[in-house]
């Protein structure tokens, strides 16, 4: 390893003269005073003055979960543990910072020691960098877009309370669908449609439950004629604001009611890369996820006593994760990106180097002092280090840690974990070109047939002499609606169908 020269405010005390070469060629770095170096060397302003930071040492606790080593004064590493219980993470956790600096490295370190073999365990990723760790720890790994098993977001799953689930599910959806001012009146259609959907079943048809919702929207803002659907604005608006959902609908992965056990998926530990999904629709999918956790959560024993889809009611979660012993880790580039009350719950903190606008509120927001060197220590940390607070359980009580400098362990983050996904899933519906025989419209030869799915229509064709008619590229078992024109809109005939290789209709 190359031998640094660093320039700070520390002495080495070396008795003898012969001791200084030993020294110097043991030492990794080798402390040389400022004041000194600057009578023979004259340093540019850009060169960054590391300056010591006085912070209180690590509480002397003994826990399971290794976060970090101290780094005493902020630059220089000990090698002592700081460790805390498993336990203290359900109490949750935020790991912030500038991009490069060891915020995932982290998250990854903490994960590794709270998961095991079949530990329920959920990870949520824009990007692609947690798939090897995952694999790696037995964990199942679908990527959006890319995935080989099929998942229904409406299926409530076992043991869950039905109507808590689609409450939820309507917020989060209303939440994540870009509908502005009219979020509010989406949420109320979204109920309306729900308590049908579910009246009969805990895991209805994802189509079918479009439907409702088409249905919903059209009785609270829209009238229906003899010659279609006219819509109030807000009605317009609305439906204009669920084209994310009908984005993912028309995907067969999304769009069949024979899935995957979303809740044997979570106990044998999943990770979801959503990096194949674009940004808009990031937070839409965020929302399905975290409602199927959320449900999932709510079935757990207790053992204790606004602004994005995915945080509108986390702070509420936050303290029902606590008492029923779940972990949940925050990742994020900014603290502003995190609500301030989410902020105010969690409490372990990992903040590793800060940008200049938000230094001082990271500072104030771990507990550290707001003075010009924790300042500067804050905007200049490496990579893997970052300041820290957290809680231990030590005896029965939890004990709040003042903030401290650590490094994060550098190896370790991977384990040797064989998958095992259990039994094996429904497989993903297949994409088919249908031959539709229409019995009786042999005398309408050349009229066009619209084809409509989730309220809009999706291609035309011409109708043959025998009365028959060619869609290709439909979602096998999905259904789907049949439109034949007649010369005034009134007399059109509407006909509905499950797709398959042939179909047969009669008017």
């Amino acid at each position: 390893m190359s031998r640094v020269l660093v320039l700070d405010e520390k002495r080495a005390r070396i008795s003898g003269f012969e001791r200084l070469f030993d020294y110097l060629k043991s030492a990794e770095a080798v402390p040389f005073s400022m004041r000194l170096a600057s009578q023979a060397v004259s340093f540019s302003d850009r060169i960054l003055r590391v300056v010591p930071v006085a912070t209180a040492k690590p509480m002397p606790f003994h826990g399971e979960i290794t976060i970090g080593y101290f780094v005493e004064d902020a630059v220089s590493p000990t090698g002592e543990k700081i460790t805390t219980s498993k336990s203290s993470f359900n109490l949750g956790t935020i790991i912030t910072g500038l991009p490069g600096y060891g915020k995932t490295r982290a998250a990854m370190s903490l994960v590794s020691q709270l998961v095991g073999n079949n530990m329920p365990s959920v990870i949520i990723s824009p990007t692609d960098e947690w798939n090897a760790f995952a694999e790696s720890h037995g964990m199942r790994v679908i990527k959006f877009y890319n995935q080989e098993i099929p998942i229904n977001f409406f299926s409530c799953p076992t043991g869950t309370n039905v109507e808590r689930f689609y409450e939820n599910l309507a917020m989060l959806m209303a939440a994540a669908s870009n509908a502005g001012p009219y979020k509010n009146s989406l949420e109320k259609c979204l109920l309306s449609a729900f308590q049908r959907a579910y009246a009969g079943s805990a895991d209805p048809d994802p189509v079918s439950t479009y439907d409702y919702i088409e249905e919903a929207i059209i009785e609270q803002h829209g009238k229906r004629s003899n010659v279609g659907v006219k819509y109030t604005k807000h009605g317009e608006n609305i439906k204009a604001a669920l084209e994310n959902l009908r984005l993912m609908l028309s995907r067969p992965e999304f769009a069949t009611k024979n899935s995957a056990n979303f809740r044997e998926l979570v106990d044998n530990g999943i990770l979801f890369d959503l990096s194949g999904v674009s940004n808009e629709m990031k937070p839409f999918f965020y929302a399905l996820i975290l409602n199927q956790v959320y449900a999932i959560a709510d079935s757990f024993d207790s053992y204790g006593e606004q602004q994005s889809a995915a945080s509108s009611d986390l702070k509420q979660r936050i303290q029902d994760f606590r008492k029923r012993g779940i972990a949940l880790i925050l990742i994020a580039h900014s603290v502003t990106e995190i609500d301030v009350g989410i902020r105010r719950l969690c409490q372990t903190k990992l903040y590793f180097r800060q940008s200049s606008d938000v230094v001082k509120l990271a500072a104030l927001d771990i507990g550290m002092e707001d003075n010009a060197q924790i300042m500067a220590s804050l905007r200049s940390l490496g990579q893997r280090r970052c300041a820290l607070s957290y809680v231990s359980y030590d005896r029965g009580s939890r004990r709040p840690s003042g903030a401290v400098f650590a490094e994060i362990p550098e190896e370790g983050i991977y384990g040797s974990v064989v998958a095992s996904h259990g039994t094996s899933q429904p497989a993903i519906p297949k994409m088919i070109d249908c031959n539709i025989s229409i019995g009786g419209a042999e005398s309408r030869t050349g009229m066009r047939v619209d084809l409509h799915y989730l309220g809009e229509r999706r291609a035309s064709a011409l109708l043959s002499s025998s009365g028959n008619v060619i869609f290709k590229g439909l979602i096998e078992g999905a259904q789907y609606t049949l439109l034949l024109r007649g010369e005034k809109a009134k007399d059109s005939i509407s006909l509905k169908f499950s797709a398959s290789d042939h179909v047969t209709l009669k008017l």
